[in-house]
């Protein structure tokens, strides 16, 4: 069974981190850890991730004392994850029932596979979380050389990839190293660039369900 490591960075999402995390725990995995980075919010966030990491020891806590800003935790992360597989989650995103599982299947099935990525469904501000009719086990998929990817994000610009679906093979996130802080604005695209240069990569269901301007997605890769 492969284990999963899923860092949350958090910033003033109190209100949204128990079932950011709660969707996490709750998925189909043996093996999965996760670790709640507060950058020194002035909510209730840090009492949140208290009582999460008491209720379940599969939580760990970094509570800044200061805002280092997002790069500081993505870091963090990076360096923390210790699994087969990392996942960078932010505390206002979801997971639905086996997302992980479905991502890991895959990935586990051609170890060629640098990162996927699926769908999502965006949720305009504090609107519930929809009703997602249940996901196939082995959902269609694609795959594209790392070179393939880079030229099509190159040629079609952004591309929309959801954040809160890419799984990346943990090796692989540590040979590609940490998000860059001089590109305050596109340090997730050039990271995306950066992983794609080791290996294949896996886009899970090619259609994507996206609502305008959001400000939460749920992920049902």
């Amino acid at each position: 069974m492969a284990s999963v490591d899923v860092v949350i960075p958090n910033y003033n999402y109190g209100r949204y981190l128990e079932a950011c995390v709660n969707s996490v725990l709750s998925q189909d995995m043996a093996e999965i850890r996760v670790l709640i980075v507060d950058n020194a919010s002035t909510d209730d966030s840090a009492d949140v991730a208290r009582r999460l990491a008491a209720a379940d020891s599969r939580v760990e806590l970094l509570l800044r004392p200061e805002n280092l800003g997002p790069h500081a935790s993505f870091n963090a992360g990076i360096d923390w994850a210790r699994a087969d597989y990392f996942l960078l989650l932010f505390a206002d995103d979801f997971l639905v029932p086996g997302a992980l599982r479905r991502a890991t299947a895959v990935m586990g099935r051609d170890c060629g596979i640098a990162f996927c990525y699926g769908r999502d469904v965006a949720i305009r501000g504090d609107e519930p979380i929809p009703e997602v009719e249940p996901q196939p086990v082995s959902p269609p998929l694609r795959l594209m050389t790392g070179r393939a990817f880079i030229e099509r994000f190159c040629r079609l610009g952004v591309f929309q990839i959801p954040g809160p679906s890419i799984v990346v093979r943990t090796s692989v996130q540590k040979r590609a190293g940490h998000y860059r802080t001089a590109l305050p604005h596109s340090d997730d695209y050039e990271l995306w660039l950066r992983l794609a240069l080791y290996g294949t990569v896996a886009e899970l269901d090619l259609s994507l369900i996206h609502i305008s301007e959001p400000t939460r997605l749920l992920s049902i890769s």
